[in-house]
């Protein structure tokens, strides 16, 4: 019945790909919620708007590669980096570079754009935990080291509470659990759940 959903909400009186059904969601939203990897990938394929300049987008990113659908979010950065150079440099453009970086392990690009004053002033905001994050995720100590050097705050919460530690847990990454640790991570950190 799920994937039928989101069928539905590609064929219905709209062909906007981004179309919102009656709860507001769109059939990328639908089909990440219910967990149709195929789904996700075909809708970005198709032009499902995943904007990284925007939250929405980062928390796009974010939930394919706590997923580990390596294709979906290859999509994405593939995306982003089009956008990027075919616009002009801009403070959301470092964001999103900061991030893509991040995503890639490229250590020397993240530390070259912190030093740009418009990332670093903002590296503990929405992209530098999304960052961190996202290195997390993807087992990528050495670029966690990197961001604990910056200084990007580790026991940031993204919107359900949970912050570095409870990812590197849920990772079963026991070399990330213990970095985490001795730089400060809060050990009863709750998040939404309790």
């Amino acid at each position: 019945m799920g994937l039928a959903r989101v069928a539905s909400m590609l064929l219905g009186a709209t062909s906007n790909i981004n179309a919102v059904d009656e709860t507001g969601k769109t059939a990328l939203a639908f089909a990440m919620e219910r967990g149709f990897k195929k789904a996700v990938e075909f809708l970005l394929n198709r032009g499902a708007c995943v904007d990284l300049r925007h939250g929405h987008g980062r928390a796009v990113l974010l939930h394919v590669t706590e997923r580990s659908w390596h294709k979906a979010g290859e999509i994405i950065v593939g995306k982003a980096k089009s956008l990027l150079e075919d616009h002009a440099a801009t403070y959301a453009n470092d964001g999103v570079s900061f991030l893509l970086a991040a995503y890639e392990g490229k250590i020397d690009e993240v530390e070259r754009l912190f030093e740009l004053p418009n990332v670093s002033e903002d590296v503990n905001t929405d992209i530098g935990a999304m960052s961190l994050f996202l290195a997390i995720e993807r087992e990528d100590l050495n670029m966690v080291q990197t961001f604990l050097n910056l200084g990007l705050n580790l026991n940031t919460k993204d919107n359900t509470g949970r912050a570095s530690l409870h990812r590197a847990t849920r990772r079963a990454n026991e070399a990330m659990i213990k970095l985490l640790l001795e730089c400060g991570a809060e050990m009863d950190c709750k998040d939404d759940d309790g």
